[in-house]
């Protein structure tokens, strides 16, 4: 499936090959927003997170719980980055670094308030309108960026449905060297 989903947004954009796979991490993402939106509830949680990052359940289920509470007022679930987030971060424009991003590819001077990398929380409703929205958008390399930011804003979901919250995650470094926050 998620070959599939590469060949087709490759298609639809009418790119002249395929990206590295391990490169755009984004396509990952799309093909479980995809599945995602075509076999789950709009109510199920779904979760996206890199793969050296541990959660503590216990603190990512009682901050659910409790905005669950708040937004079941407003008909709207927020997208909690469990990670940690930005504002008004700034675009590489190196083009040495592997984040490098053009002008012509992103034209403004600063990105939307976005989940950094680790790890992201939303539910199904919103991760259908994000695909939906993906196949009418240029995509970045820079996924987290351009989903949690940059189309968030496109679909119009505020800044304050986007929640930077520490549940106590631990990073597992390159270097084996864990970090644990709390």
């Amino acid at each position: 499936m998620l070959y599939e989903a590469m060949r087709q947004f490759s298609l639809k954009h009418q790119l002249t090959h395929l990206f590295h796979f391990c490169s755009y991490v984004v396509f990952k993402s799309l093909a479980g927003m995809q599945w995602d939106s075509e076999n789950l509830t709009n109510d199920t949680l779904y979760s996206n997170g890199d793969d050296d990052v541990l959660v503590n359940l216990t603190k990512l289920h009682d901050l659910i719980e409790e905005k669950k509470i708040h937004f079941t007022k407003t008909m709207t679930f927020p997208i909690i980055c469990v990670y940690g987030g930005r504002v008004n971060d700034h675009p590489v424009r190196n083009p040495k670094s592997k984040y490098y991003i053009s002008k012509k590819q992103y034209a403004k001077d600063a990105w939307p308030r976005f989940c950094l990398g680790g790890f992201y929380t939303t539910n199904v409703a919103t991760v259908s309108q994000f695909y939906a929205k993906s196949k009418t958008k240029p995509y970045l390399a820079m996924d987290n960026v351009w989903i949690t930011g940059i189309l968030r804003i496109k679909l119009n979901i505020s800044d304050d449905e986007i929640i930077f919250h520490n549940v106590g995650g631990i990073t597992i470094h390159k270097h084996g060297k864990l970090i644990i926050s709390k």
